[in-house]
């Protein structure tokens, strides 16, 4: 018995001895949590202000009571009637008049994953590429130890449960599901564990923020994906 606990202490999916260990640790540290507003009445607009956060002059958008806190909004649109790939976008900040386009990224999404395989297209695909892409981008240019939270807005479900309530236990189960098929998208949640990873040795903390409507600054990526 002994024996295989010791085993099954070291036994690694075959799919992750392939990925690149670079990007993908084998131990997660650190996952991503729930934002929680001060009441369910606040919104993006009401809870974040606009403000000069970096040493650079680039506006973002900072939490009132708590000026070492971001966000960031998240959005995907896919269209298969359409046969068209999917869209994603994030929003990081205010648009800066003059400069159209700017405080957004809007990128098509990939149709192969990080091991160059094909993926099929899924409007859960479009949203977590948006939500890579911004952890990216974030832990490429945002200052430290400024900042200290980011929070990831999306009106997804999928997107903000998955990733601030599921993730610790399809790692555990080596991202096998309750039925024990592989996680969807399981490629792409790599991806995003090991941004929230790299994150989190900067200091920085992830939360995820289910919001109920896609109005606003939601909006504002919302359209930015659909525009892609």
């Amino acid at each position: 018995m002994a024996m295989e606990t010791e085993r099954s202490l070291w036994f690694v999916p075959v799919y992750l001895t392939i990925l690149p260990m670079s990007r993908f640790p084998l131990l997660q540290r650190t996952y991503p949590t729930t934002f929680f507003p001060p009441n369910n009445d606040e919104t993006p607009e009401t809870l974040f202000r606009d403000g000069v956060f970096t040493d650079q002059g680039h506006m973002r958008w900072v939490h009132r009571d708590n000026p070492s806190a971001i966000l960031y909004c998240v959005s995907g649109c896919y269209s298969p009637e359409n046969n068209q790939y999917g869209a994603s976008a994030f929003v990081y900040g205010p648009q800066i008049i003059g400069y159209p386009g700017s405080g957004m990224f809007c990128l098509d999404t990939r149709i192969r994953g990080p091991m160059e395989q094909l993926a099929p297209q899924t409007e859960e695909r479009a949203h977590l590429q948006a939500a890579v892409s911004a952890l990216t981008f974030a832990r490429s240019v945002e200052p430290t130890p400024r900042i200290r939270t980011l929070v990831i807005a999306t009106h997804r479900d999928h997107l903000a449960h998955g990733a601030a309530i599921y993730t610790p236990q399809w790692v555990a189960d080596h991202w096998r599901g309750e039925n024990g098929e592989r996680v969807a998208n399981c490629d792409i949640w790599l991806e995003l564990l090991a941004e929230v990873e790299g994150l989190a040795q900067r200091g920085i903390d992830v939360q995820f923020w289910r919001l109920s409507s896609i109005g606003g600054r939601m909006g504002s990526a919302r359209l930015a994906a659909e525009a892609a």
